[in-house]
């Protein structure tokens, strides 16, 4: 794939590259035999029968109002008690009013995620501190990936009992020809310190599921990682665009590796 420098692309070029990615990168969810993907107009979600958001999701919204509150009523019908999430990213299309139609549905805001894009400038490796830290791929088949689902479970405080359905979910991913994802570790004394994951998509790529244990937080590990990804990134696909979305606790690290924030995405769950 020939991607345009960072440097040649506009902000609204830059923030459709974010989204079109993140949206790609959910599409790619389709290949696991229990998500059921619907749409309407733009809008696409999936649904599953494990009552987690993680598995139930609004991942592209049609800006339209009257699709958006069709949208709206189609996805609560569902099962009311069922836990959903929303993605909205912040774009002119999208105003106050699809907000309150969300909130009149019984959604509430949960935060923001910024999006981020790579500037490719300089070598992250050279510029991070040395490490005890090892870096590696590690392969869907591997027996110690259920451990990689584990850490990124538990960093984001989901259900430790979900770890099949997001183990079975990346092995999918793993075994379909059509996509492209590649998953890494950072370990110490062979214990998995983080995790993260590199989608490749069909403009641009992006890193997802990055995690770091808690006890290792605020000592390099995140930045160890996230180098180590984008040099082996650069080595394997030197003209794919990096993009990512950041927690706003991890906006300062990425910055530091120099991305570019970049518009953002709201997150809403239903209550």
């Amino acid at each position: 794939m020939n991607q345009l420098p960072v440097s040649t692309l506009g902000h609204a070029d830059m923030v459709d590259a974010i989204f079109l990615t993140a949206v790609e990168g959910c599409l790619s969810w389709n290949v696991a035999p229990f998500l059921n993907f619907e749409s309407l107009g733009e809008s696409i979600w999936f649904t599953s029968d494990i009552s987690n958001a993680l598995f139930n999701s609004v991942v592209k919204t049609d800006p339209s109002l009257p699709i958006f509150r069709e949208t709206v009523a189609l996805v609560r019908a569902i099962n009311p008690a069922r836990p959903f999430a929303w993605l909205i990213p912040d774009r002119p299309a999208f105003s106050a009013a699809h907000h309150r139609e969300l909130e009149n549905a019984g959604f509430h805001l949960s935060g923001s995620t910024s999006g981020m894009i790579f500037e490719g400038r300089g070598n992250p490796v050279h510029n991070s501190p040395k490490s005890n830290l090892s870096f590696a791929q590690i392969e869907t088949s591997d027996p110690q990936f259920r451990e990689w689902s584990k850490v990124i479970l538990e960093a984001y405080g989901f259900d430790p009992k979900l770890e099949p359905a997001w183990t079975e979910l990346h092995q999918c991913l793993g075994n379909n020809s059509e996509q492209f994802w590649a998953h890494f570790v950072a370990s110490l004394d062979g214990e998995f310190v983080g995790v993260c994951s590199l989608f490749h998509g069909t403009q641009a790529g992006s890193i997802a599921n990055f995690a770091i244990r808690e006890r290792f937080r605020g000592k390099g590990a995140g930045r160890y990682l996230l180098a180590r990804t984008l040099e082996w990134s650069k080595s394997h696909f030197p003209d794919l665009l990096l993009t990512l979305f950041a927690t706003p606790q991890a906006v300062s690290l990425y910055k530091s590796l120099n991305f570019i924030e970049c518009g953002k995405m709201y997150l809403y769950f239903s209550d």
